[in-house]
């Protein structure tokens, strides 16, 4: 079950954060991560690096250059590769107010940069009707702008529209819950299958039955006669005046106890 909820909230988390390498700005396009991204440009490339004083790293760019070049032509650059894959070029810039591939000017505390077109030492860009292709391959921790460029329709982040987010969070929270509903159910049939309810003994059932006394004056045989006791019949014998019959070996004849 845990299992479950960890891969839920990681994959709510990566849809969340998809296609976060950079936001639309008023002044152009903010870089927020490393990654690749589509770019429509100005005539101009240029980029500011925010409160430069503050800076902590550099900032590396990889971009494609004119494909009428071949890769031996593109060797002779100066910014050819240098960090980049092999059939790139790259655009680099230091908190030192250092670059490569830029002219740099301070403005006001931030780093301006705008690559030269005109400049035969460096990669000539390739860009098809102001559209361009980046790769971010690293990142200061200051904001890094692209002046005037906006993104590309599939890599637009539109922080107002908060309607796809709410469905995302929504799904986040069903399955959350579901998850949860599912841990305590099963916690609830182990703790069943563990332990089962005892037996209720009703207590009146452990009294023993009351005896009940059979003892009587008279018995009856299993031949339906009765029996009493020889001192009963001759009480009896004496409340009617009547004598007790004698037998022959001298004894009465209630000395048998039958009447």
């Amino acid at each position: 079950m845990h299992f479950y909820t960890v891969l839920a909230i990681a994959l709510c988390l990566y849809v969340c954060q998809a296609n976060d390498v950079a936001k639309d700005v008023d002044d152009g396009v903010e870089l927020l991560k490393t990654g690749s991204i589509d770019l429509f440009l100005p005539e101009k490339l240029s980029f500011t690096m925010r409160n430069v004083e503050q800076c902590i790293g550099y900032f590396r760019i990889c971009y494609d250059p004119a494909p009428t070049f071949s890769f031996r032509e593109l060797a002779h650059f100066e910014n050819h590769a240098r960090g980049c894959p092999i059939n790139h070029c790259s655009l680099m810039f230091y908190p030192s107010k250092s670059s490569i591939g830029l002219t740099t000017t301070l403005r006001d505390g931030d780093f301006y940069g705008e690559f030269d077109d005109k400049n035969r030492t460096w990669c000539p860009r390739h860009a098809g009707n102001g559209h361009a292709n980046f790769t971010v391959v690293n990142l200061p921790n200051c904001p890094v702008i692209i002046n005037g460029a906006t993104l590309a329709n599939k890599d637009k982040i539109k922080p107002k529209n908060t309607k796809s987010i709410k469905w995302i969070v929504a799904t986040c929270a069903f399955v959350g819950i579901v998850v949860a509903m599912g841990i305590v159910v099963g916690a609830c049939l182990f703790i069943r299958s563990r332990y089962k309810p005892t037996e209720h003994v009703n207590p009146v059932s452990r009294i023993p039955p009351i005896q009940r006394n059979t003892t009587s004056a008279k018995s009856q045989t299993s031949n339906g006669s009765v029996h009493y006791t020889k001192s009963k019949i001759r009480r009896k014998l004496k409340e009617l005046n009547i004598e007790p019959a004698k037998t022959k070996s001298g004894n009465s004849s209630t000395d048998d106890g039958r009447m």
